[in-house]
């Protein structure tokens, strides 16, 4: 049955500049976008994409995986504040966390991070600071990230399309056949040292300077 929900493929190194040589040689950058966003993790649950952005809660599930591609599913967004009901369900459930005693019947966003997620011994928050760079090659959108996770800087390449083979072939285009395809909630467990990458980022267990 055909899926709405795009492939994608997330590449992550400390500099990714020849890549982005690739990149430009193929396309002109469309738009440039920043943004500070706070990303909730649990222990031995990557599965489930938790942020906060733009002052509103915003979930994803993955789905589906494909020849070293991922499908997520937007589930629910929201913007603060929000029920404790709404935090429950949206956050504590997805990573099978029991919920706190709630103090109150709504939430800011202050409130829900000082409160409600710092406070909770289960799961561990990330502050992130990105600006992509976003293109259109071949029916994919790709971007390139220049993100900071609680102080540590990385690069990240991320290819996405509702056509799987499409996004295939333009990771070898690109020259990343030879890297992991890592999430975000994967990538800040491992920077929090919650969940390490047993493989790296790269075949061979590396974190290269880009290739």
């Amino acid at each position: 049955m055909p899926s709405s929900t795009r492939f994608e493929f997330r590449a992550w190194a400390r500099n990714f500049a020849t890549v982005e040589d690739r990149i430009r040689r193929l396309a002109s950058c469309e738009d440039i976008r920043e943004s500070m966003e706070t990303y909730v993790v649990a222990p031995k649950v990557s599965d489930c994409n938790v942020k906060i952005r733009d002052s509103a809660l915003d979930t994803k599930t993955l789905i589906h995986r494909r020849d070293g591609l991922e499908q997520w599913q937007p589930e629910w967004n929201s913007p603060f504040p929000l029920s404790a009901r709404e935090l429950a369900q949206h956050v504590f459930a997805p990573f099978c966390a029991e919920a706190p005693d709630f103090e109150r019947a709504t939430y800011t966003e202050e409130q829900t991070m000082h409160d409600v997620l710092r406070p909770h011994p289960s799961i561990a928050t990330a502050l992130l600071f990105k600006r992509r760079f976003s293109f259109s090659i071949h029916g994919c959108m790709v971007e390139r990230v220049q993100a900071t996770i609680n102080g540590a800087s990385l690069e990240s390449i991320a290819i996405e399309s509702l056509d799987p083979e499409t996004v295939t072939e333009l990771r070898r285009r690109l020259g990343l056949a030879g890297f992991h395809n890592v999430s975000y909630p994967r990538l800040v467990q491992h920077v929090i040292g919650m969940n390490p990458l047993q493989d790296g980022f790269e075949e061979g267990g590396k974190l290269g300077p880009g290739n």
